[in-house]
């Protein structure tokens, strides 16, 4: 009998963690400090960028195989938008007046991978930085080495209440992408839907993929990934990339 084939490689990059303090306040100390959790994926060589947002801002526990909703928030071939993303930023709300939201925060750096593993869609990274994970990453989940199954989410399927993107904002696949759909909520095996903005997804923690990461890497400096990005080392906290420490 012919052994089951192994997962699939699909593609292989760099992957950074970031979350953002709340509106009006310049530090997080702890999760309930957090506005948003994403996830930064770039490609092998930097020709492509994806920015993830996942909800309840932390990754899914492992061992539970809990899953956590999340939506490609940005798709880009270029940097800049992405560092665009990632910067202070002011805007005007019409009750409020001015609001301040404080730059992004790295909080983890490394390797990953995508690939097909029989009819699921896996991402699997391993971290680099910080060297020791500490409380910032205990708290966002983001764990040494980890594998998700990735879900994308038939967009002409109802979300479920209080979950989700509403209809309006989510995506709208040209028809050759949501014929992979057949009908169903879900399709778990093709990657490029990843690379359309809006496009939502459930990741599921995952114990038993086998992964295709790269051997492993020259750690990285907590510049080098600055620079990776085009951030300013003055404008971007390093302390929970280098300590793990909320800043």
């Amino acid at each position: 009998m012919a052994e089951p084939a192994g997962p699939e490689l699909l593609e292989r990059g760099d992957i950074f963690f970031f979350y953002r303090p709340k509106v009006e306040q310049e530090e997080a100390h702890g999760i309930d400090g957090v506005q948003r959790f994403q996830v930064v994926m770039r490609t092998a060589g930097g020709r492509l960028f994806r920015m993830l947002t996942v909800g309840r801002k932390h990754l899914p526990d492992l061992q539970a195989h809990e899953r956590e909703w999340g939506f490609v928030d940005l798709v880009s071939e270029d940097v800049a938008p992405v560092a665009e993303a990632l910067r202070a930023t002011t805007y005007e709300t019409k009750t409020r007046g001015l609001r301040h939201l404080a730059a992004a925060r790295p909080a983890g750096e490394g390797a990953y991978a995508l690939q097909r593993d029989g009819r699921n869609l896996v991402l699997a990274y391993r971290l680099e930085l910080p060297t020791e994970p500490g409380p910032v990453q205990e708290e966002l989940g983001v764990v040494q080495e980890a594998a998700y199954v990735i879900a994308l989410k038939n967009p002409d399927v109802p979300n479920p209440p209080n979950i989700g993107l509403r209809e309006e904002d989510r995506v709208h696949f040209p028809a050759k992408e949501q014929r992979q759909f057949h009908g169903t909520g879900w399709s778990a095996t093709d990657k490029h839907l990843l690379d359309f903005e809006r496009a939502e997804f459930v990741m599921i923690g995952a114990t038993d993929h086998p992964s295709a990461l790269p051997a492993e890497r020259q750690e990285p400096s907590p510049e080098a990934v600055l620079r990776r990005l085009k951030l300013s080392p003055r404008d971007t906290p390093l302390e929970p990339l280098v300590r793990g420490e909320w800043a």
